[in-house]
């Protein structure tokens, strides 16, 4: 499976030249972050937005001189979206994860419930002590 740290490298080793115009032998922050985007939908990554933030990008160049070129991203669009297999260790993994989940909620719904219970009983030790304390006077 292809990380999207792979296409964040691959652009600073060439993949991106010319991606926006054509290849002039450097690589500019705004070529790497439009490969890169090309790249993750491509390999239909979804959840992974590469953003950039910075003035005059297309100025700021990250690499030059012997580039390499990078692979066909149409090729990686072509390939069905793969996923996991029920018996695979990433369904056991989010199975956990999920219980683990569920535990949490209990448990702090359990101390929410424990400190408005203390909450509760320490205003109104604090409310009788006034009282009393007024009715003295």
């Amino acid at each position: 499976m292809v990380r999207s740290p792979t296409f964040a490298i691959g652009a600073l080793r060439g993949w991106a030249d010319g991606v926006l115009d054509s290849a002039d032998g450097t690589v500019t922050a705004e070529e790497a972050q439009e490969y890169v985007a090309q790249a993750l939908r491509a390999a239909q990554i979804r959840d992974q937005r590469p953003v950039l933030d910075a003035k005059a990008a297309n100025q700021w160049m990250l690499s030059s001189g012997n580039l390499e070129a990078g692979p066909d991203l149409a090729s990686l669009s072509n390939r069905p979206a793969v996923a996991p297999s029920a018996n695979s260790d990433f369904a056991a993994e989010m199975a956990q994860l999920q219980a683990m989940q569920a535990k949490e909620k209990e448990l702090l719904k359990k101390q929410d419930d424990a400190v408005a219970a203390a909450r509760a009983d320490v205003l109104a030790e604090a409310t009788s002590s006034v009282e009393i304390g007024e009715g003295d006077r």
